[in-house]
């Protein structure tokens, strides 16, 4: 009886130890591995430790995802109203998820409305003290960059425009009146004296002010394109010699003949 029951007994533990798995060392280095790759089941994306790359195959409810197809173009899926209002895995509310950025306004001058006669991008300066330092010593300022216009818009009124770059404020506001007489003073640069209806520097108040002014064009043809779009106004409203027309009527705020002569004659010697 002790001898089969000994028998038994060995041939139980060698059962058993058959049934053991080998310890890791004792594993050659592709089965170390498959072992490993077997015992560790990492933790998936729902709380599961069943891990899977196909997500067509996750056990996932219908409604906790199907809000999300009509932003990517599926509109036949139809999900209650409280399913669709947020995402059950960002928590975050639909509206905002597919919030569409509004248009960007497009900044619109008055002048837009004018029949256009020339338009050029360039540098523009004027002849005098700086603003920031009226006691400095006189000479071409520069006060800004942006585009240049011609316009003009009937019966009697047309003027030279600059607005500078990006935030279209106004530097030059000129009316063309007989007393405005632009030159070229070299090949892509003219010079004329003018009364200009803008705001100052660092402020939002326009102001009248008669200074002589210079144009810098960064295309060398757009001098002469300049000069005869002038011509064309002063053509188009009728401005001659006549002192009696509107554009050449003095005001408190015109400059007189006599200071628009000696400004160019200043201007033209300064340049």
């Amino acid at each position: 009886g002790g001898g089969k029951r000994e028998s038994q007994s060995k041939s139980g533990n060698g059962t058993r130890a058959e049934k053991r798995p080998k310890a890791q060392e004792e594993l050659g280095p592709a089965k170390r591995e498959k072992h490993m790759n077997l015992s560790a089941k990492p933790f998936g994306f729902w709380g599961s430790s069943n891990f899977s790359t196909n997500f067509s195959s996750l056990n996932v409810p219908v409604a906790n995802y199907t809000w999300i197809a009509p932003m990517f173009g599926n509109k036949g899926n139809s999900t209650s109203a409280a399913t669709q209002k947020t995402s059950p895995i960002f928590g975050v509310d639909r509206s905002v998820l597919e919030m569409v950025a509004a248009p960007v306004e497009i900044a619109q001058s008055r002048d837009d409305n004018d029949t256009r006669l020339f338009q050029a991008k360039c540098t523009l300066s004027y002849y005098g003290s700086s603003e920031a330092n009226p006691e400095s010593s006189k000479g071409w300022i520069e006060k800004g960059r942006g585009e240049v216009r011609v316009s003009l818009r009937k019966p009697n009124n047309a003027r030279v425009i600059l607005r500078a770059e990006k935030t279209l404020k106004i530097l030059m506001n000129c009316p063309i009146r007989a007393t405005l007489k632009p030159k070229q003073k070299e090949e892509d640069t003219v010079v004329f004296f003018g009364s200009s209806y803008a705001p100052r520097d660092g402020s939002s108040n326009f102001e009248w002010e008669h200074k002589a002014f210079r144009l810098q064009f960064t295309d060398k043809k757009a001098v002469d394109e300049f000069l005869g779009a002038v011509r064309i106004a002063k053509d188009q409203i009728g401005i001659g010699l006549d002192d009696e027309h509107p554009a050449n009527v003095n005001t408190s705020a015109n400059t007189t003949k006599e200071e628009a002569t000696s400004a160019n004659a200043t201007s033209e010697k300064h340049t």
